[in-house]
């Protein structure tokens, strides 16, 4: 008819023409429950006669230093703006870390408590490669009451992680099953030991891939051990070394910020060191 077309209406006519007179789910901000929604159930329902959405899925505000971000105001931070300083790996795993429906808080320390929870899991999964990859090479798998309790924590976590997505999809609290099993890993891990029980590793490593691949924490799989090291990063290395024995400490925290810089990590050991890739 004659008139102005209304917001609410247009989303009722897109959505019955293209998805069809009911929809599986529906999500959107939970400012939009009142007015946008209720108007899209009242006017679909009454043109229709069916149901016009099985499931809605509201997701709370992000906020910006206490205040709702938005395009109009111009108080907002644009995902190009975001990833220029942070992976979009970082980014989804900080937005994973609050449940949907709850309101965050945007800010760069909050992304760098993600940066540095996601390294975690992170480095986690690149020993449990390593550990593998070490029995692959002919050392004997030995079973310990410690690995079977550690087997049997990849399978209780998996549970509970599965058992809190299937709740409303809560991611955060799913997230806080996967560092409880982490903490447990990093204590084993100790002074760099690896995991000497190839059943262990199975069952962890298929307990990490679950939590990768319903979350998607990391880009092409889970990350692997044994990424080929440049040259300059393994002659720094090897300075540092020298700078650590002689006591050179200043010296040795600057060689490993510029590795760091270079985008590698150095992990000091009993037996030496190992180097793996950062962020």
């Amino acid at each position: 008819g004659r008139g102005r077309p209304g917001w609410h209406i247009e989303c009722s006519v897109m959505s019955t023409k293209y998805l069809g007179d009911t929809l599986d789910m529906h999500g959107g901000g939970l400012d939009l429950i009142f007015p946008h929604h209720e108007n899209e159930i009242a006017q679909s329902e009454a043109a229709t006669g069916s149901p016009f959405v099985r499931y809605w899925m509201h997701n709370g505000l992000l906020n910006l230093t206490g205040e709702k971000m938005s395009k109009s105001t111009g108080h907002f931070f644009s995902i190009a703006d975001i990833t220029k300083e942070f992976s979009g790996e970082v980014v989804r795993f900080y937005l994973l870390s609050t449940h949907f429906r709850s309101n965050a808080e945007f800010s760069r320390e909050r992304l760098e408590e993600a940066a540095a929870g996601l390294d975690r899991i992170r480095n986690v999964c690149r020993w449990l490669d390593e550990s593998r990859r070490a029995l692959d090479g002919g050392a004997a798998p030995a079973r310990s009451t410690e690995t079977e309790k550690l087997a049997a924590l990849a399978g209780e976590v998996k549970n509970r992680f599965e058992e809190a997505m299937d709740d409303d999809f809560n991611s955060a609290e799913a997230i806080g099953h996967v560092f409880r099993l982490v903490r447990e890993l990093n204590r084993f891990r100790g002074e760099g030991a690896l995991l000497a029980d190839r059943g262990a590793i199975d069952e962890l490593l298929g307990a990490m891939t679950v939590f990768d691949r319903i979350l998607g924490l990391f880009r092409g799989g889970l990350p692997a051990a044994g990424a080929e090291i440049p040259g300059e990063v393994a002659q720094l290395a090897e300075e540092r070394v020298a700078a650590r024995a002689a006591k050179n400490w200043a010296e040795a925290d600057r060689l490993r910020d510029e590795i760091a810089a270079l985008g590698w990590i150095v992990e000091d050991r009993p037996d030496g060191y190992a180097l793996k890739p950062g962020e």
